[in-house]
């Protein structure tokens, strides 16, 4: 049976709602804030840069890690990096971020945190399996024969943020 990332995600999600300590989620909350706003800021005077792309590349990932390292469960983390690592290789500009999708991503991240500030291990695990879903959807590229609409992709993904955080309200 092959490893299912977005299930582990989602179970993780809701150990973490409930057991993370305050402070853990002030953090990554912090982060988030703080790479949006870098980000948008940036954007909106047409300077950003590699590194501040990167840096978000960098808070996406520690997300996902954090929330699986919380399992404390060396199987489940090990598996999970293997299964990353594959799919980085195999579709490395699919699920990277890019300049285009950082602040869908830091929105999308953002919902997943409201999910988990609430404690309840369902709304937790839900708001990250709607996350993963859209993570994938975006990895596997538009359907055959989807119509491509050109500046469509940050409505959309507004569109699913306001999903995910009435998937847990």
């Amino acid at each position: 049976m092959p490893f299912n990332s977005g299930f582990f995600l989602s179970e993780a999600a809701a150990v973490f709602a409930q057991e993370a300590s305050d402070g853990m989620l002030r953090q990554l909350r912090k982060e988030h804030e703080s790479i949006l706003a870098n980000f948008e800021r940036a954007s909106s005077k047409g300077n950003v840069s590699a590194e501040l792309v990167t840096q978000a590349q960098n808070v996406d990932w520690k997300l996902h890690n954090t929330l699986i390292d919380f399992l404390d469960n060396a199987l489940i983390a090990s598996s999970y990096r293997v299964n990353l690592l594959k799919l980085r290789i195999f579709r490395q500009e699919q699920t990277r971020l890019d300049e285009r999708l950082v602040i869908p991503t830091m929105r999308e991240h953002l919902a997943v945190l409201e999910g988990l500030e609430t404690r309840d291990p369902r709304k937790a695990a839900d708001a990250m399996a709607a996350h993963i879903h859209r993570a994938r959807d975006r990895a596997r590229g538009p359907s055959p024969g989807a119509p491509e609409r050109d500046g469509a992709r940050e409505g959309i993904c507004k569109a699913q943020v306001i999903q995910t955080k009435q998937a847990i309200s």
